[in-house]
């Protein structure tokens, strides 16, 4: 056992070098924490119901793709992943909202009945609009020149995340040697995804916890 124990291992590893675009991490919303509100269009849903999966909203690692709901505004186009693949540029139809390396938010969404929504919203100050991976959630405020400015940080009323099946870290709906690329990411990031042991902490104790996961499958 011990035998074909490294034998993964080992090969698990050679996908290491695996391209970028492999490694994407879409994620999903949580449906009991779907929504975001709008001081001057109320409620907006991250996860409306009947939405094509193709268009619903996902999280890669850069970048935020798909669409959110508004009674009053319409379809809020989040993106539709950017032409370079990494970021999104913001200008010609190249628009939509990234996740910049201290996780903030930037870029600007597209509400069909109310223009632009910009989430690089560093004038907030500790309100600015961010990803909080320690609780799985979307922090702060976004601002639109036509409504004003839309709450991701209510206590009872926010956007949070589902990590789904954990041993599936690519997000693929498989679980393979291609996820362990994927929790490497997730562990240099000390992403709450790359804690495989539930003790909340982010540890080289994990990959231990990792092996276990995959074993286990989904």
């Amino acid at each position: 056992m011990r035998h074909v124990h490294w034998k993964r291992v080992l090969g698990m590893l050679c996908f290491l070098l695996a391209p970028s675009y492999l490694l994407a991490q879409p994620s999903t919303v949580d449906p009991d924490n779907k929504f975001a509100w709008a001081e001057n269009a109320g409620w907006i849903n991250w996860s409306p119901a009947g939405i094509p999966p193709a268009d619903a909203v996902q999280i890669e690692l850069d970048y935020l793709q798909g669409f959110v709901w508004s009674e009053n505004l319409g379809w809020i186009n989040l993106g539709r992943g950017p032409a370079n693949g990494v970021a999104y540029t913001n200008t010609g139809t190249d628009h939509g909202v990234n996740i910049d390396s201290d996780r903030t938010l930037s870029g600007f969404a597209w509400a069909e009945n109310a223009g632009w929504i910009n989430f690089e919203t560093s004038s907030a100050g500790a309100d600015e609009a961010r990803i909080d991976w320690d609780f799985l959630r979307f922090r702060g405020f976004a601002w639109a020149e036509n409504f004003g400015w839309i709450n991701l940080d209510d206590s009872e009323n926010f956007v949070g995340f589902k990590l789904g099946c954990l041993p599936d870290q690519n997000f693929d709906g498989q679980v393979t040697p291609a996820d362990f690329s994927a929790w490497i990411i997730g562990f240099n990031g000390s992403f709450p995804r790359a804690d495989m042991n539930g003790d909340g902490l982010i540890t080289p104790a994990d990959f231990n916890g990792w092996i276990l996961q995959f074993n286990m499958g989904c």
